[in-house]
């Protein structure tokens, strides 16, 4: 884990939210309006891993509906949307 990635996470408490998104997501742009403005590239790592690696140092919050959320890759006919990441992977 790099460190400004844990940097960012020992700043964060509850109720405060991450993105972890891939390259084509506009993370520079969004980052301009978050607290910290930076974006904290993982080059080499996936989407799945880099929360993965995430959840070893920050847990979810479990006092909420969903403590994490992630976008389903849109299916034919469109079925994407946003689910649960909690109940995907069993991280509560």
């Amino acid at each position: 884990m790099s460190a400004d990635l844990r940097d960012i996470l020992m700043r964060m408490g509850h109720g405060d939210g991450l993105a972890a998104a891939d390259r084509t997501f506009p993370s520079h742009r969004t980052a301009a309006q978050t607290t910290t403005g930076r974006v904290v590239d993982r080059p080499g790592l996936c989407t799945h891993d880099g929360i993965a690696l995430i959840c070893t140092a920050l847990p979810l919050d479990a006092f909420v509906p969903a403590g994490a959320l992630f976008l389903q890759v849109d299916g034919p006919g469109g079925q994407g949307g946003v689910r649960d990441w909690s109940t995907r992977t069993g991280a509560r």
